[in-house]
């Protein structure tokens, strides 16, 4: 298991022996899922690098991003984001073999990065056996290295491709290979290229020349095949030309004529009832890197409707909530047929026959945030779910039961933008996970949700609704290292101070377990040798103190809440 720095950052929750190799499940003190990797250190000269300069240059696109570096005790610990991808194993088997020419241009992709790590000159190896390959949206990504000398010759890379399109393993039998090559109807070019890389010392600069070749002739051959420019313009204005007038046509017979009696926007043509478009509705435009969602929509009692984020490359895979029957709304992840909840709502619900909008923000790389508002109504829910396993969407809305939805509207911001729906005005808090709402300007944050200051303030103000359940207040330094005041629910205020080990650094005993919901107010104190929290009640003040040769720098504070809370 890791030790000391490990035990400094990091709750393991699980440590899984998979088909990919060894992986370490944990949470770091704010609550963020992470999956860590350790790796043994034979050559030593990394020991000598600064870490920042060694993760810098193992960024790339087809390498699972890489978070944070611990170099310790002979390993090297590389901190990754969970749901990174899909393992390679289980995307290619026999019975789904990948295509020719996206199994050749998937070979250049993993080479490519072979290579790039090759050319840093670092005592780095990435391997490419597909035990040790993930996927996403089509896309290699590689995980696992090996601190090992450079001028070693590695041949994995020459057993990657008769994987691909057989979906097997030929690691004795390379007849039965060529065999089942034949039986994929595989072209005889292709197969004599493999038993070269198999059987000779081809060299992989070669073998990378010769497949850009082959994928270069095959997309003159698909260029030549497209229909001459003026047919596609042709007929692309006589689409245009249908979709305009089925669209006019659509935008009044849409609806129910019992309901437009009753609901005076069901007459508005910019909304749809889903049951006249086969409970089903798809946005032009699709979601990638920064979008922002935005529409509405109304439900009769009893139905359910549904907000798809459905990867472009494997339909599969979807991302999306649900706002079920009787209200409730559901974040989830989908992966075939297997579908994992990530954010159930707590106390907010859908009304049947009411209008709710909705804001949908998406950043490639970081979790999905919703917000939901009755129209009319000052109170706006919002919830932010884990990362999406794919990154590039088309957007779908569908409806079980009596659902309209209005027109909604995608826009792709080409600037890094912030959240706005995750900062809970006008408090200094952000969501980082879980769910809140808001209502005439007061902040409710729900069970098992974490948020951080936007600004660094070091006095603010929190009420428990009940003194019953536990709170943490996280700190991180300027250093890296970590901080937490916590509230155990059992009478006791503790200060925790995370180094080689963790180590209680103070303890205080108060009377709040008795008490019901109560306000408080939070202080950090630094000076040049002395920190200090402190909490205050209105009736006593209990103070966390620990002191130091020099006062850490207050870079990042979070709070964690297992019970309802005020924010102010």
């Amino acid at each position: 298991m890791l030790h000391s720095q490990y035990d400094q950052r990091f709750f393991v929750e699980d440590v899984i022996d998979s088909i990919t190799g060894q992986l370490i499940q944990a949470r770091s003190l704010d609550g963020t899922s992470l999956c860590l990797q350790k790796i043994p250190l034979y050559d030593l000269t990394i020991k000598e690098m600064s870490l920042n300069q060694l993760m810098q240059q193992l960024q790339h696109p087809y390498i699972v991003p890489i978070l944070d570096m611990i170099l310790e005790d002979n390993q090297l610990i590389l901190v990754h984001p969970p749901n990174t991808g899909e393992p390679l194993l289980l995307e290619v088997n026999p019975n789904r073999p990948m295509e020719l020419y996206q199994a050749m241009q998937f070979v250049l992709k993993v080479l490519q990065v072979i290579v790039y790590v090759k050319e840093t000159n670092l005592p780095l190896h990435i391997a490419c056996d597909p035990k040790k390959i993930l996927v996403r949206e089509g896309d290699p990504l590689l995980l696992f290295f090996s601190v090992e000398h450079l001028e070693e010759e590695h041949e994995s890379w020459r057993k990657l491709l008769p994987f691909l399109l057989t979906g097997q393993f030929y690691d004795s039998g390379v007849e039965d290979l060529f065999i089942q090559l034949k039986v994929n109807k595989i072209p005889s070019s292709i197969s004599k290229l493999i038993k070269q890389v198999i059987t000779s010392k081809m060299t992989m600069q070669t073998f990378m020349e010769i497949l850009n070749d082959y994928l270069d002739e095959y997309w003159k051959k698909t260029i030549q095949k497209q229909p001459h420019w003026k047919w596609v313009v042709l007929c692309g204005v006589f689409m245009m030309f249908i979709f305009i007038v089925k669209s006019t046509s659509t935008y009044h017979t849409c609806l129910p004529q019992q309901d437009k009696a009753n609901d005076h926007f069901y007459t508005n043509p910019a909304w749809f009832d889903l049951r006249n478009r086969d409970r089903e509705y798809q946005l032009p435009v699709g979601v990638d890197r920064f979008s922002r969602i935005t529409g509405s929509f109304s439900m009769g009692k009893g139905s359910t409707f549904y907000f798809l984020l459905q990867s472009k490359k494997d339909k599969e895979k979807q991302y999306g909530l649900t706002v079920s029957s009787n209200g409730r709304i559901i974040l989830y992840q989908r992966s075939g047929k297997r579908q994992l909840p990530m954010l159930i709502s707590s106390e907010f619900r859908v009304k049947p026959r009411k209008i709710y909008h909705y804001i949908i923000e998406y950043e490639r790389g970081k979790p999905l945030a919703v917000q939901l508002q009755e129209s009319g109504s000052k109170l706006k829910w919002i919830g932010i779910g884990t990362l999406p396993i794919a990154s590039s969407f088309i957007v779908r809305i569908e409806g079980k039961g009596m659902v309209v939805v209005k027109q909604p509207r995608t826009e792709l911001v080409k600037k890094r933008v912030n959240r706005s729906i995750s900062y809970l005005y006008p408090t200094p808090w952000r969501l980082v996970f879980g769910q809140g709402k808001i209502m005439n300007n007061k902040t409710v944050l729900f069970p098992g949700s974490t948020v951080e200051q936007l600004h660094l303030k070091k006095s603010f103000m929190i009420r428990p609704v009940t003194m019953q359940y536990p709170f943490s207040i996280n700190l991180l330094t300027t250093d890296h290292q970590q901080w937490k005041a916590y509230w155990n629910a059992k009478s006791r205020l503790e200060l925790f101070y995370l180094q080689e080990q963790l180590k209680k650094m103070a303890v205080k005993k108060t009377d709040w377990i008795q008490q019901g919901s109560k306000l408080i107010k939070v202080h950090i104190y630094t000076t040049h040798t002395r920190s200090m929290i402190q909490f205050y009640d209105g009736n006593e003040q209990k103070n966390l103190t620990y002191s130091r040769q020099i006062a850490p720098i207050i870079q990042r504070v979070t709070l964690n809440v297992e019970g309802k809370t005020i924010l102010y």
